[in-house]
């Protein structure tokens, strides 16, 4: 697993990335958000640029924003190399043998998930009612899904005894938190349709 990044322009100039932290890619989500599906005061110059420019290991900054305002459009390779590094793209997979009855008693609930994650087991509590009604607030008063509040759902919400093996799991995969936290979102809803003739 890619903990650097190696990006060589065309002028010779070689940019070294680091992998984000989870704590950044949840701000850099939510920096985009702003950018992409609007609601909020947007900073044109930091639509998740700044959380990019911390995992730019050289050159230094200064030089990094030279580059950016000679070539405008790095910006969008330094995000794809960003999402790249954070695994943007790791699957969050049900696992319905993981929610037994034995740990149905010990939590003294069935609203469990069971999830496969980079092959490891992962079991987290299903969100609440009064929780969803404080999400459906924020993202009235925000005009857009706070990463934010995804991203803490999933930290509070992965039962303890699998709270090791998702930090692990965070550090590896840092887009984890707000991808998990959609999962638990989207399980908070089910599908309905309407009765003909009535």
């Amino acid at each position: 697993m890619e903990t650097q990044k190696e990006l060589r322009l065309e002028n010779g100039v070689v940019i070294v990335m680091r992998k984000p932290s989870p704590e950044e890619a949840t701000e850099y989500l939510d920096k985009r958000a702003v950018a992409t599906e609007g609601g909020g005061q947007l900073n044109a110059l930091d639509d998740g640029d700044n959380e990019i420019l911390q995992c730019v290991l050289s050159p230094c900054k200064e030089e990094v924003l030279e580059l950016l305002e000679e070539y405008p459009g790095l910006s969008a390779e330094l995000r794809d190399a960003y999402k790249q590094l954070g695994n943007d793209r790791i699957r969050v997979e049900m696992d319905h043998t993981l929610v037994t009855a034995e740990l149905t008693e010990e939590q003294k609930t069935k609203r469990l998930i069971g999830y496969k994650i980079a092959d490891q087991p992962l079991v987290a509590k299903k969100i609440s009612r009064v929780e969803m009604k404080f999400f459906e607030r924020e993202m009235s008063k925000l005009k857009r899904v706070p990463r934010k509040m995804l991203a803490m759902w999933a930290s509070t919400h992965v039962l303890p005894k699998y709270g090791e093996t998702y930090k692990t799991l965070c550090q590896q995969h840092p887009f984890l938190p707000v991808l998990l936290g959609m999962d638990l979102y989207g399980h908070a809803h089910v599908g309905m349709k309407d009765v003909e003739g009535k």
